[in-house]
């Protein structure tokens, strides 16, 4: 028979086992996590996704503060404001600010066998030319996206137009 001596001692040393294995189990999802983002080249597409929002307002940054285009002389003034931005959302929302949220979310999300597929996925041909098109993807679908908007955008206003006036006719006057 085991004294309670030996038995508080064998389940101290489960539980720091336990500990162990899954502080190592951490570890390895993290490594994988991190190993599938240098495979995904996630900090390129990162700033390849800045630049592209950046060149996206920057046509439409003055017309939207003023109604007008860009008058010659204000053009310099713009493009300091652009890079102000810029760098604004550099500081809080660059891969380096996002890199350990997003690793802390993706090793939560999917298990080490999951881990272990989409690895082997991203580490074959089909993988890296994923990675490689996926930016030229995302831009023609962002321009595909604001086609639609755009022609949306008569009924989207008709629609805000006859709400606004039902609206209206619900307020009693003032």
């Amino acid at each position: 028979m085991k004294t309670p001596r030996k038995t508080i001692h064998a389940v101290c040393m489960l539980v720091a086992l336990l500990v162990v294995t899954t502080a190592v189990s951490a570890q390895t999802k993290v490594a994988k996590v991190e190993e599938l983002f240098t495979l995904m080249r996630m900090e390129q597409t990162f700033s390849q996704l800045m630049d592209v929002i950046m060149e996206q307002t920057k046509s439409s940054v003055m017309s939207q503060l003023t109604g007008t285009r860009v008058p010659p002389e204000m053009q310099a003034d713009v493009d300091q404001l652009q890079a102000d931005v810029y760098q604004l959302l550099l500081k809080y929302m660059g891969w380096n600010q996002l890199k350990g949220e997003f690793t802390a979310m993706y090793a939560e999300a999917f298990t080490d066998e999951e881990l272990d597929a989409i690895l082997a996925f991203y580490r074959g041909p089909g993988g890296q030319a994923f990675v490689v098109k996926q930016p030229q993807l995302m831009q023609r679908s962002s321009e595909v996206s604001q086609r639609k908007m755009m022609e949306a955008s008569p009924a989207l206003q008709a629609v805000l137009a006859e709400w606004t006036q039902k609206m209206k006719a619900k307020t009693p006057p003032r």
